[in-house]
């Protein structure tokens, strides 16, 4: 059997993509004015008010009196700003927020940094002055916070922070550092929070590993893409929000015979290049020990690997099968789903997660009539949806490419598109890890993804053995090529009689092409066999 690992690196960047289109505010506006990372919240003891210039305390949205006045001074800290009272509490927005002289500016050290209170909420909160005036103001604890398991006598909390380092003056850092996890016995990770030190912090992820002696980063480096290692995803901590909590009897396991290591990948966004940041923000999560009535977490990928979109369509429709044969093999009996989302790009239009049963419908797991890709809905699932070995799991994806003058396929930019759906399910020991790597319900084109791992062929070709650089099919199919071409940029009459051959395979023609074409990057010689195939145009190939 074809070990299918080479496609977790696609789950970690789409899951990358799916936190980096969300909706951000703008976190970096903090540090355009002195202290504006410890502002207070004036009624929630030891809580920040993120969102300076918003009534939303997490950021984003309508804008409170001193983020109007803010945004009258151009977003910047003008000595006439720090001298205005913006809330009306008789204190200038200078001695809120430390800078009563009116003398800071960006990159130095305010004259006072503790008690800083917030110059857009009157204050005191209370005080019959401050009347009507601070209604946006909750003093509610967000749900995280009232997260009760986290409270109990057996909890223990474990910071998976980096290093302090300092983060690089280029504007996107994707960059990764793993935790060994304790294994004296067995846990449950029932909550995560985000530590957040740096406004550059754009988003974070946190995957567990397979094996505890994959990966090893003691450092922030680069996360590598073609790395498969380390790709299950635990969860992640986005601007606007504070944890995630999955209550008294969900969890994933870690320990002894669980996750033993865990793998932080940190998003930096650094527009201004900024060459002196300090950083060493992280995630926390909450664990106790393994109760038998905790049902183990487990996120499943569904959708279509392979999209080719015509250019200046108004409705284009791919389907990613995950058929009934497949799910027999996948599941070894009825899994739950208690929350599905949906990823696609620019183009995409709408998108569902559909389950039949004997070919009759038994539910929705994602329906998304108008999707918004800046946007992402999550759909839950109280009672949660069960799914039987046989089922069929479809994931239809819609996009508009109107405004397109190329083809768009499937990747990791922007501009390319996707057709993914993650489904958060239990219990863990349902799926058959035993004999799937990489498990996932995502198609590749009209192959399932048991198929793919089982090397069906497909249109007659057996594309599981050209794609291995090691394998007879890939040797015996090259061997001429590789002899005839190579890549000083020439175009040969011996060369484009070889790709000419090649490209008559089976293997080299419809969709069959495309599965094929979407794995060899992932070798040397595969990477180097498209690069040939590119020094003979097709019009150069015509007799």
């Amino acid at each position: 059997m074809f070990r299918l690992k080479v496609k977790q690196s696609k789950f970690l960047y789409l899951i990358l993509n799916l936190f980096l289109n969300g909706c951000w505010s703008y976190s970096f506006f903090q540090d355009l004015i002195p202290n504006g990372h410890s502002v207070q919240h004036p009624c929630i003891p030891n809580t920040l008010f993120e969102g300076v210039g918003h009534t939303n305390r997490q950021g984003g949205g309508k804008t409170n009196a001193f983020g109007q006045d803010f945004a009258d001074s151009g977003h910047q800290w003008t000595k006439a700003l720090c001298l205005q009272d913006s809330d009306g509490d008789g204190r200038s927005n200078g001695e809120e927020l430390g800078d009563p002289a009116c003398v800071w500016s960006v990159g130095q050290v305010p004259s006072r940094t503790k008690d800083i209170t917030h110059p857009g909420v009157c204050e005191p909160f209370h005080d019959s002055m401050c009347h009507g005036k601070n209604d946006f103001v909750s003093c509610q604890y967000d749900n995280f916070v009232d997260c009760d398991v986290i409270k109990g006598p057996d909890i223990n909390s474990l910071d998976l922070t980096f290093p302090v380092f300092t983060v690089p003056p280029t504007v996107t850092n994707n960059l990764c550092v793993t935790f060994d996890l304790p294994v004296d016995q067995d846990y449950h990770i029932v909550a995560n929070e985000g530590i957040v030190k740096s406004s550059l912090v754009h988003h974070m992820l946190l995957f567990a590993c397979l094996d505890d002696d994959d990966l090893t980063i003691s450092s922030p480096e680069a996360c590598k893409m073609e790395s498969t290692l380390c790709s299950n995803l635990i969860d992640g901590w986005t601007l606007g929000t504070y944890g995630q909590c999955y209550g008294d009897s969900l969890g994933f396991k870690m320990g002894a015979t669980g996750y033993k290591r865990l793998k932080l990948e940190i998003h930096y966004n650094n527009p201004n290049k900024e060459a002196t940041t300090i950083d060493s923000s992280g995630m926390r999560i909450f664990y106790r020990p393994v109760r038998s009535e905790v049902q183990e977490l487990f996120t499943l990928m569904t959708g279509q690997f392979l999209l080719t979109l015509p250019p200046g369509q108004p409705s284009v429709e791919q389907i990613g099968v995950c058929k009934s044969p497949c799910t027999s093999q996948i599941f070894k009996r009825p899994i739950y789903v208690i929350q599905g989302v949906n990823h696609m790009h620019e183009t995409g239009l709408s998108m569902s997660v559909e389950v039949y049963r004997h070919g009759a419908h038994i539910a929705n797991l994602t329906d998304e009539r108008k999707f918004n890709p800046t946007d992402a809905f999550y759909f839950h699932h109280k009672p949660p949806v069960e799914i039987w070995p046989g089922d069929e799991i479809i994931t239809r994806c819609i996009y508009d490419t109107t405004n397109r003058t190329s083809w768009t396929y499937y990747g990791n930019a922007a501009t390319d598109e996707m057709c993914v759906g993650l489904l958060l399910t239990y219990p863990k020991s349902a799926f058959n890890f035993e004999n799937f790597d990489g498990l996932s319900c995502n198609a590749e084109s009209d192959l399932s993804f048991c198929e793919v791992a089982q090397e069906k062929p497909l249109n007659g070709c057996n594309w599981s053995t050209v794609i291995q650089p090691e394998k007879v099919g890939f040797i015996n199919l090259t061997k001429q090529l590789f002899e005839k071409c190579n890549l000083d940029g020439s175009c040969s009459s011996e060369c484009k009689e070889e790709i000419k051959t090649l490209l008559s395979n089976p293997c080299f023609e419809g969709e069959a092409a495309e599965v094929v074409k979407n794995y060899l990057p992932l070798s040397k010689e595969g990477s180097n066999l498209l690069e040939i195939l590119k020094l003979c145009p097709l019009d150069e190939l015509a007799p």
